[in-house]
């Protein structure tokens, strides 16, 4: 049972990915809120929690008649009732002429303009409406309070976007930037596959940021790492790049598994295709294999040639060097203890990733005859969580059999042999699975 808890535990995190209740509002507090007797409100002062702004105060002073008390000093009852007047700060004397201008009673005192001056003459710049304030990384520390978050721009320079464009290209940046950038597709690419393939937008929004600023401090480019901390467009226009590739990496798996279906599934154009992707597609049964008989075997899911086909050459094929390479050390096993620890397994998100894209490329045929439908995340997101809630279930329901199942799918996918078989998972262990 070593390694169950934290297998199931990271499958269930990846599976609730994107779940708007994870979304952090950022609160404000009321520090300092002074009442005068009458009703009146004097001085407040609000200051924000973000971490990477600087403190703002605001001052509100009682404006015109509706917050102002009355100034009863020498009050005679032979004499009018005297006017409605502003409540004077409290550096600003109560003797004050009322005949006197209201512009000149709005003023603010002495008091009031050196604490103005005393105020630090920058803030952290405001993201857009659809971008958090903060990435939730809190490597880069803090800003001193005499530091200018707008230094060192000048060795942190990039080209940006040209007109009616919206992303920059890698290649017309500074060398140094280039080398960021491409450093920060490379761990992107390799979270997608490993972590989880979809987020939501806020959270694809702080995993850019945090991404680059941490690639920057690995090539000891802290001016970078510093502009991609504070200066929010920058690294908006920056992270598209990490998004364009993402969609890719997406889009190719889903163009290898568009060559898979009509061979594997024996699908013919025609009437009857309707009533066979919709069979395929009730319970996941497309991503079973089927014995000598025809018949379904439940207690492999994942191994339908189809599935296998997939995975192997969009994973472990290619001829600048497969995904199986270029991150060969991340293919580690959900056993922690004996043995098994040394046997390697897919990961569960290269998996959902494969299944998912089947079922847009049946989706093609849904209608009797092929189109090509659109493979995005408010389509195919649903999918892709289901599969990994499912494997989330496996992996706590019976940790062996999970490990057993993903390094069956290893070995059977990474073998150089080209006669696919899915005979591989004769392990007991398989038959215990709940699917």
């Amino acid at each position: 049972m070593a390694g169950a808890k934290s297998c199931s535990a990271k499958l269930i995190q990846a599976s609730n990915a994107g779940n708007p209740a994870s979304i952090i509002t950022q609160e404000l507090k009321i520090t300092s809120l002074t009442f005068h007797p009458d009703g009146g409100t004097g001085k407040r002062t609000l200051r924000g929690t973000d971490d990477d702004a600087g403190v703002d105060e605001i001052d509100e002073r009682g404006d015109g008649e509706d917050n102002a008390g009355e100034d009863k000093s020498g009050e005679d009852e032979d004499e009018p009732a005297p006017r409605r007047r502003q409540v004077p700060s409290d550096d600003e004397s109560n003797d004050e002429d009322e005949d006197e201008p209201a512009s000149r009673r709005r003023k603010v005192g002495k008091r009031g303009q050196e604490r103005l001056a005393e105020r630090p003459m920058w803030k952290t710049m405001a993201p857009p409406d659809d971008e958090p304030s903060d990435d939730g990384d809190s490597g880069g520390g803090a800003i001193e309070e005499d530091e200018d978050p707008y230094s060192g721009f000048a060795d942190a320079d990039y080209v940006a976007p040209g007109p009616n464009m919206r992303m920059i290209h890698i290649s017309e940046q500074p060398q140094l930037l280039q080398r960021i950038i491409k450093a920060a597709i490379r761990k992107a690419i390799g979270d997608v596959i490993f972590d989880t393939a979809y987020r939501s937008v806020d959270e694809q929004v702080k995993y850019n940021r945090k991404t680059l600023r941490s690639c920057a401090r690995k090539f000891g480019a802290n001016a970078y790492a510093h502009r991609f901390r504070v200066d929010h467009a920058f690294g908006k226009v920056t992270g598209r790049v990490l998004n364009g590739r993402v969609s890719k990496y997406r889009g190719d798996i889903k163009k290898v598994a568009m060559a898979k279906v009509e061979g594997f599934y024996k699908l013919l154009e025609g009437p009857d295709c309707r009533d066979v992707i919709e069979h395929l597609r009730s319970k996941k049964r497309y991503i079973y294999p089927v014995n000598a008989e025809g018949d379904l075997q439940p207690t492999k899911p994942f191994f339908h040639l189809a599935m296998i086909s997939t995975l192997r050459e969009a994973f472990f094929t290619g001829s600048r060097g497969s995904f199986a390479e270029r991150y060969q050390d991340r293919f580690v096993s959900s056993i922690t203890d004996g043995p098994r620890k040394q046997e390697r397994e897919l990961p569960a998100a290269m998996v959902a990733m494969a299944a998912t894209s089947i079922a847009s490329s049946l989706d093609d045929y849904s209608t009797g005859v092929r189109r090509k439908t659109e493979f995005n995340a408010d389509l195919y997101e649903d999918v892709y969580r289901s599969h990994m809630a499912m494997l989330a279930t496996i992996c706590e329901n019976s940790p062996n059999a999970y490990h057993r199942l993903m390094a069956d799918l290893y070995n059977c996918t990474s073998s150089i042999s080209t006669h696919l078989v899915t005979t591989t998972t004769s392990n007991d262990d398989m038959a215990d699975m709940d699917v």
